[in-house]
């Protein structure tokens, strides 16, 4: 055995071209093999967690205060407050993981170290351009995207974190009227640091934003107003409830505030009689009658599913047309090369070497071939990506075991068919 293989070693290193070729085909071969599986993990990924809301209805509520003056009086109320803040709470409690709140607002942030740039700011890729303006006398403000979520859209939606830590509840209770904790898309990863501050201003009122996380790339939320939200260049904020106010100021930020979070959305399977039923007890219990279910939508996700489908399915071919032409090219590539070694072989069979020891040093050396490029592209992808390991390892593996039997049949074939006496009688 250590002569077979010291003879490999010797047989790769002096025809170093045909040998660096075969290798550096093999390794971008793998390289690609790994990207597929990584797209097509987060692409069965998505469309798993898609698939599990699609046939859900969408139940928009809405407050039925369409005048200004009707909002104005029936907000002025004494008891108004209270009743909006029992109506939040029996939302989320009655209505249990199917009350989301998604909220796509403006918020108006005070860079002081660091430069904004114009994607993070409100309407941007719609085209419309957002000037910087002051506020009480401080500025400049820039209008940023940003989004809130109650606790049970983060649960539905699958929010995870890349980096930082994930809300806990008590982020969704307020116990101080100045800091909330916030996750940052994926594109602020340059700019902030965990426990990072953003000076803000939230419907009049200012705040700071704790930075507690970073969201992976291409994270998603949606509903029938927002079918496809991308959250890279968002500042994610969860849906809060404050202490009772001690200032007229207070008082009328939290009106405005409550008045957002009781108009979300019911995903659910159930039908609108039993929603709109469920709908009354929970006005009744909170004495806040002035909200309604506005309308009735699918959730907006044949079109993602019919994309992740087609996304899969030229994943696939691209894969298949790539190994093929693996296959084939290193085959060639190996039986010219023995061709090349011809001369040698008859030496060895001269010297009393056997054909079946000349089939077992060409296999060595295409194993080798085949199997040290995957092992190092499977250490790269352990060291810079690490998700689904074993599940990589098995394509990897079962990518280079087919290709070493398709590419051994043809070596075998050959050695089965070559009239060795022919050579031999030629050299004599």
């Amino acid at each position: 055995m250590r002569i077979i293989l010291s003879e490999v070693k010797e047989s790769l290193f002096r025809k170093k071209a045909v040998t660096a070729l075969l290798l550096i085909q093999l390794l971008i071969f793998y390289c690609v093999v790994s990207l597929l599986f990584v797209q097509s993990s987060t692409l069965h990924e998505q469309s798993s967690e898609v698939s599990s809301l699609s046939e859900m209805n969408d139940y928009q509520l809405s407050d039925t205060l369409l005048e200004d003056e009707a909002m104005k009086d029936y907000t002025n109320r004494p008891e108004f407050l209270v009743n909006a803040i029992t109506l939040y709470r029996n939302l989320n409690e009655h209505f249990e993981d199917q009350y989301i709140y998604l909220f796509n607002q403006s918020i108006a942030i005070l860079p002081e170290e660091v430069e904004w740039e114009p994607k993070f700011m409100y309407a941007y890729e719609e085209g419309r351009s957002s000037k910087p303006f002051s506020m009480f006398g401080n500025g400049p403000f820039y209008a940023s995207k940003a989004v809130q979520m109650n606790s049970h859209a983060f649960k539905k939606y699958n929010i995870e974190v890349d980096i930082g830590q994930p809300f806990e509840q008590e982020d969704f209770n307020n116990t101080d009227n100045h800091t909330i904790p916030v996750l940052l898309g994926a594109d602020y990863k340059s700019k902030y640091k965990i426990g990072g501050l953003l000076k803000a201003n939230y419907l009049m009122k200012d705040f700071e934003l704790v930075v507690k996380g970073f969201l992976p790339s291409n994270t998603m939320v949606f509903n029938s107003q927002f079918p496809e939200m991308f959250l890279d260049r968002y500042i994610v904020m969860p849906a809060q409830t404050f202490p009772a106010p001690t200032t007229p100021d207070d008082f009328s930020f939290q009106k405005k505030h409550y008045m957002q979070i009781v108009n979300g959305h019911i995903f659910t399977m159930d039908d609108e009689y039993t929603i709109v039923n469920k709908l009354e007890e929970v006005k009744q219990l909170s004495d806040f009658h002035e909200t309604e279910v506005l309308g009735t939508h699918k959730l907006p996700l044949k079109f993602l599913l019919a994309t992740y489908q087609i996304s899969t399915k030229w994943l696939s071919i691209v894969a298949s047309v790539l190994y093929v032409i693996c296959a084939v090219s290193i085959t060639l590539l190996i039986l010219e090369k023995m061709r090349q070694q011809l001369k040698n072989m008859m030496i060895h069979l001269i010297c009393g070497a056997t054909i079946n020891q000349l089939i077992f040093f060409y296999l060595t050396e295409l194993i080798i071939v085949v199997v040290l490029p995957g092992f190092i592209v499977m250490l790269a992808y352990k060291l810079l990506i690490d998700n689904s390991m074993l599940l990589l390892i098995l394509v990897i593996t079962g990518s280079m075991l087919t290709l070493t039997l398709i590419s051994a049949l043809p070596i075998i074939w050959w050695f089965k068919h070559i009239d060795f006496n022919k050579y031999i009688k030629r050299m004599e």
